[in-house]
């Protein structure tokens, strides 16, 4: 399989806007967006960092073996939550079926982040990763 490439930086890839989702118990959880950037204290770091987390999704979507046209591209949008693990995986711009379905396997299987902090407590942040293939 052609390996993925990663275009761009996390810190230039988490999206623009701030927003709250209610909880059960009435409190709000806010995941933040790099218009609030600059008010963390820590970004969302993946053991190894960036080399890191290419690696170890290169890894994961080599195992399922997949055919691709060249250049095709699937872009994802998730979040890093508190707790550092990958949710809410939503395919922005799809790049099939297959390819959609192993790109979102292959990140809920990812390692746990350190999560991004803000005041000292943790918050969730959305990242924005494209994947192109070659």
């Amino acid at each position: 399989m052609k390996r993925p490439l990663f275009l761009l930086i996390f810190i230039s890839l988490i999206t623009v806007r701030a927003f709250g989702q209610s909880t059960m118990n009435g409190d709000t959880t806010r995941i933040y967006t790099p218009d609030r950037v600059e008010h963390l204290e820590i970004m969302p770091l993946y053991p190894g960092g960036t080399e890191g987390f290419n690696q170890d999704l290169n890894a994961a979507l080599d195992s399922f073996n997949l055919k691709t046209k060249k250049n095709t591209r699937v872009e994802v949008l998730f979040v890093v939550d508190t707790s550092g693990a990958i949710t809410n995986i939503v395919i922005l711009k799809s790049g099939g079926e297959k390819l959609d379905a192993a790109v979102i396997s292959a990140l809920g299987n990812m390692k746990t982040f350190v999560p991004a902090r803000m005041d000292t407590k943790r918050v969730s942040m959305t990242i924005k990763l494209p994947i192109r293939f070659r």
